[in-house]
This record gives structure tokens, C-alpha cells and sequence, in this order.
């Protein structure tokens, strides 16, 4: 959790010592500006200058600061089925946030104008239906959506995508979300060792996460999760699938189901949830299919992981994987880059910002360091 200066407990002693803002920066040596600048939490003291205020206006320093838990980094993470998030995965999770907060400024954001999201979210299944018609109008999505029209989303909504390859580094085979109040910024890792019919799933569950940042816990997963469905494969899609599925059989549903998922790539498991979702929300009865699930698996087995069709099913070296970021057109590593240079960085931050061993760190920092722009 992060301090700030206990501004109310810092201006009642100053009125009860007599100090003015001119006097107290006398006190320690400081303009008025920056006395200023610590009062309204725009800037914190050096140690140097906490010591001083303790001195100066009598006040102990475990009381000097209160904890604001509202400038805590949120952390959502996308588990694979039957893969649980334990306290440890979250504490590395908010760590990875605290760490990235400083490179904030490298990353090109606008400074005075907020990212867009939804007006008191909810889930509902006709309101989210209206979220996403406006969504795909506005971004001029076709009925088809490719991953790559997805990418140019973040950076609108202020965020930073961060391709990973965590299957392959330390089977850590979860995407990662991270949210930073204090600059409202969002930060997406993606796992390229995925299949491509979930990747764009994933990367629209995290458009649905920030679009409605303040709902969190299983509110949000929902929504996320609701949000991304309906973006896929929307309402009208869903309206009509139904009709057609139901006059099938069974089995002629399954093919039936195969055919759109792979005419839309996406997920077997995306479209029949859709349509049932449709179902539901209309009193209409909903389709259980037998074995669907063991169905699912092998129609997935058709496919190269995201990596491997990106690679070629080859191993990436430290310098593909950071060219590979131009093409997910991500600010990040040039924006790393510039930190590191311009602050004289080692490769330990690295390592905490994309949670991945220190060689592997040090490999990125060596090739990142003689990239030419």
C-alpha cells in the first residue's frame, strides 16, 4: 500500500505552531512551491526533508504518513482452467505493478485527458449487448474481427500491451492484468503461448476490463468475460445461430458449431455460450450438448499456439522478442529502454517488471541496449 504525507495532521500543526507555508519552507530550506507540492500529494519529501518536517512541526514520523490503499496496483489475472490464483501470484502481481509505475512517463500518455469507459457498468446481457454496438461501431469493427484490429484499442484506452511468453519461460500460463490508479493506466501482458482461438478472447476480456476499471473481483471477471463474448460473436450472430441450431440434431449441432467458430476464430465454447446467453435473456430453452467439451479439445489441437505460428516453431531469441512488441504495436520496450539509459538501470528491473528469471532479464537488457531505434 502506498504513503502520502498526512497533509490534514501537517496544516492543523502548522496553524497550531503559527508556521506559514513561507516559514516552514525556510525551516527546511525549500521554496513555497514545493511545500505546496507535498501538501496537495503532487510530489512526496526527500528523507532529508521528513526529517525535517518531524522536527519541525513535532510530529512523530509513524504519524507523519497515512496509507492509501486506493493507489494500490489492481491485478486481475486470466487462468487457464483448473489453475488457481494463490495470495503469492497476486503479491507478485501488485510487485510487478509498483515496479512499472516509474516508467509511466516513457510511454507516450496523454497527460491531461482521461482513457474512455463505460458509464456505470453492469451485468446485464442487453446493456452489455448496447455497450458492445457501440463499441463496434465506433471502432468499425466487421462482423469478423482479426486480432491485429484489436491492438490499436489499447493504446486509445491508455494501455500497454505486453506480449509474454510465459508457457514457455516458467509455465506461468496466465494473461496479467495490471491497473495503476495514480496515472489510470493500464498495463496487459499476453501470453503468446495460447491458441489463437482464445488469444482474441483474452485480448477482448481485457478491453472489457478496462472499459469498467471499478468493477473488480468476480463483477469484473464477468464482465470482462461477458464483455468479450459479445464482441466476437454479438447479439444479432447469436440470434441467428440459434434459430439455425435449433432444428439440428445433436451431432449436426456440433458441426454446425465448428463451422462458425472456425469461419470466426474463435472458440467452440464462445459460440454456444453466446447462444445460450441469447437464450436466456429471451425465456428461450438453452442447448446442452453431450461430450461438447472433449469435442472442443480436439477441434483446439488444429491449431499452432500464437508463438509458434509468430516463430515459425522456433525458439525467439532475446532481440525477436523485443522486435515482436513493434508488431503488437506496444510503446513498451522503447519507453524501457529510454528509462533505463536516462535513470542508469540494471537488468534487475526487467526482471521484476516481466517476472521472468534474472538471465533471461539480462539476455532482453543486452539486446535491448544496442537496438537502434
Amino acid at each position: 500500500m502506498e504513503q502520502q504525507l498526512n497533509s490534514i495532521l501537517i496544516k492543523h500543526k502548522m496553524k497550531e505552531l503559527g508556521l506559514s507555508v513561507q516559514n516552514l519552507a525556510k525551516a527546511l530550506d525549500v521554496s513555497r512551491e514545493i511545500i505546496y507540492n507535498w501538501l496537495d500529494g503532487a510530489k512526496s519529501p526527500q528523507p532529508k526533508n521528513i526529517l525535517g518536517l518531524t522536527r519541525a512541526l513535532k510530529i512523530p514520523y509513524k504519524e507523519l504518513f497515512v496509507i492509501d490503499s486506493s493507489m494500490e496496483p489492481v491485478v486481475a489475472f486470466r487462468k487457464k482452467a483448473g489453475t488457481k490464483t494463490t495470495d503469492g501470484h497476486i503479491e507478485t502481481a501488485v510487485n510487478m505493478g509498483k515496479a512499472i509505475e516509474p516508467l509511466v512517463p516513457y510511454m507516450g500518455f496523454p497527460k491531461h485527458r482521461k482513457p474512455s469507459t463505460v458509464i456505470n457498468p453492469r451485468n446485464d446481457y442487453l446493456f452489455i449487448q448496447d455497450v458492445v454496438a457501440e463499441f463496434r461501431t465506433s471502432k468499425k469493427l466487421k462482423d469478423v474481427i482479426d486480432y491485429h484490429e484489436l491492438i490499436g484499442v489499447f493504446k486509445e484506452l491508455h494501455s500497454v500491451l505486453i506480449p509474454v511468453l510465459w508457457g514457455r519461460i516458467n509455465s506461468h500460463e496466465n494473461a496479467l492484468h495490471i491497473h495503476l490508479p495514480k496515472s489510470m493506466t493500464t498495463w496487459i501482458f499476453l501470453n503468446l503461448d495460447t491458441s489463437p482461438l482464445d488469444f482474441k478472447f483474452w485480448m477482448s476480456h481485457e478491453i472489457g476490463h478496462i472499459l469498467a476499471p471499478e468493477l473488480r473481483g468476480n463483477d469484473g471477471e464477468d464482465f470482462a468475460d461477458n464483455f468479450a463474448g459479445a464482441l466476437l460473436f454479438p447479439i444479432r450472430l447469436a440470434k441467428d445461430e440459434y434459430a439455425t441450431l435449433s432444428k439440428l440434431s445433436d451431432a449436426k449441432k456440433i458441426l454446425r458449431i465448428k463451422k462458425v467458430a472456425t469461419e470466426y476464430m474463435i472458440s467452440m465454447w464462445t459460440v454456444l455460450g453466446e447462444v445460450n446467453k441469447y437464450a436466456k435473456a429471451h425465456n428461450l430453452p438453452e442447448f446442452s450438448i453431450p461430450s461438447f467439451g472433449g469435442v472442443v479439445t480436439n477441434f483446439n489441437k488444429q491449431y499452432k499456439l500464437v508463438s509458434e505460428a509468430i516463430f515459425n516453431d522456433k525458439k525467439p531469441s532475446a532481440i525477436d522478442y523485443i522486435k515482436l512488441a513493434d508488431d503488437f504495436e506496444s510503446p513498451f520496450f522503447n519507453g524501457l529502454k529510454a528509462y533505463l539509459k536516462e535513470n542508469r538501470k540494471s537488468a534487475s528491473i526487467i526482471s521484476r517488471v516481466l517476472n521472468i528469471p534474472a538471465h533471461d532479464a539480462q539476455s532482453i537488457f543486452e539486446d535491448l541496449m544496442n537496438v537502434t531505434n
